[in-house]
């Protein structure tokens, strides 16, 4: 199916977007009813779930109508308000509910495997890419399912084919690349001995792309789009929320220093060092889109995207 994300119209409320397969998990749950339209990017009119999921079975609901003009603009209605410390706090364990233990081991031991495989040739590329792919569209539906109030980690995230994949590691790539591309280009110029002038440049913009780096990834995560690496998209939102995005930051700085020590402990205690050093990589990675789809959840009516 079209893996745009959904509008949902329920009781005449708009609800959303959601990406389809979080439609599927509040069908099955009960949260959403068959008879709950929805529209996405695509379709030409709103239509009901059990048209879109016909292979869902969920409990039944009076199905509502659709008013005349109306908008695809988002009304998000979520449950109780709760302080983003308190989020940060909870956090720890989220990537450990539901399927969360199951898939950390098994992306733990493909990476170990892919450590010590490298990617040769044209088909370890595609692999080394896919399997990148598939890392960041879990880590997008851990963002988008927690902007909606979501408790549980997802279920593995389906995908329509290695077009969708690589789509996906084209804007995790951009990401890289507008963060901090720049302060690698000096990084080399100076490395090169070009002047003490490189240095200093590097360092300042390793510094701005830092700051930047996480509200760009929340904006692409969220748009589902490498336009919201935007300044204007990511310096308003910092500026919109500036006490979480700081606290988000610190958290950010403890995940890198953890991971420093990890890393090293992969170079002198090799195979298990590795897989210890890869397990905390996915679970800071799982850690880090959660605070992510937080401070969006706790912050969604300032920052006003949808």
């Amino acid at each position: 199916m079209n893996p745009e994300p959904l509008l949902i119209l329920q009781s005449d409320q708009q609800l959303g977007p959601f990406p389809p397969e979080a439609v599927r998990d509040m069908l099955r749950t009960g949260t959403l009813s068959l008879q709950d339209l929805a529209w996405q990017e695509g379709m030409p009119e709103w239509l009901p779930l059990e048209a879109i999921f016909p292979d869902v079975t969920a409990a039944t609901a009076s199905a509502g109508t659709v008013p005349s003009g109306v908008a695809h603009t988002v009304d998000l209605a979520l449950p109780a308000e709760r302080s983003y410390p308190a989020f940060v706090a909870d956090a720890f364990s989220y990537p450990f509910r539901g399927d969360g233990f199951i898939i950390l081991l098994c992306g733990t031991l493909l990476f170990s495997v892919l450590g010590v495989v490298p990617a040769i040739g044209l088909f370890g590329t595609v692999m080394s890419i896919a399997t990148w792919g598939y890392l960041l569209l879990m880590l997008q539906s851990v963002v988008q399912g927690t902007a909606q109030g979501e408790e549980v980690l997802p279920r593995w995230p389906g995908f329509t084919g290695f077009g969708e994949l690589f789509e996906t590691w084209l804007q995790g790539f951009a990401v890289l690349v507008v963060c901090f591309g720049p302060a690698y280009g000096f990084s080399v110029a100076a490395s090169m001995g070009r002047s003490e002038l490189h240095g200093l440049v590097a360092l300042g913009l390793w510094l701005v792309g830092g700051i930047y780096f996480p509200m760009a990834t929340l904006g692409v995560a969220m748009f589902d789009s490498v336009s919201a690496l935007s300044p204007w998209v990511v310096f308003r939102g910092i500026l919109t929320v500036p006490r979480h995005y700081l606290l988000l930051l610190v958290m950010l700085f403890a995940l890198w220093a953890v991971q420093q020590l990890t890393g090293r402990l992969s170079d002198h205690v090799p195979y298990l060092g590795t897989f210890v050093d890869n397990f905390d990589r996915l679970w800071s990675a799982v850690f880090f889109a959660r605070l992510l789809g937080g401070l969006y959840y706790v912050n969604r009516r300032k920052l006003a995207w949808f």
